[in-house]
């Protein structure tokens, strides 16, 4: 596992963002994924891309990312 793939970069939020990215690939691959697992992963990356460009994430995306790890306690 790379070093980026274990969430170890300059930026917290990024970092968490990518372990959850990851974390999303591995319950994509067990379970073969739907159309929400792809919603859920392309809304990860373009959180990813937009904090990567300063863009801080507001409460609400916040929320919604921390909703989607909890989903996710399962997989490993």
């Amino acid at each position: 596992m790379s070093k980026r793939e274990r969430g170890e970069g300059d930026n917290p939020v990024v970092d968490k963002l990518m372990k959850l990215k990851y974390r999303m690939n591995k319950l994509y691959e067990q379970t073969g994924g739907d159309s929400r697992q792809k919603a859920n992963k392309d809304w990860v990356i373009k959180q990813i891309k937009l904090v990567r460009h300063d863009v801080k994430m507001d409460a609400s995306d916040m929320e919604k990312a921390n909703k989607l790890w909890r989903g996710l306690d399962h997989v490993k």
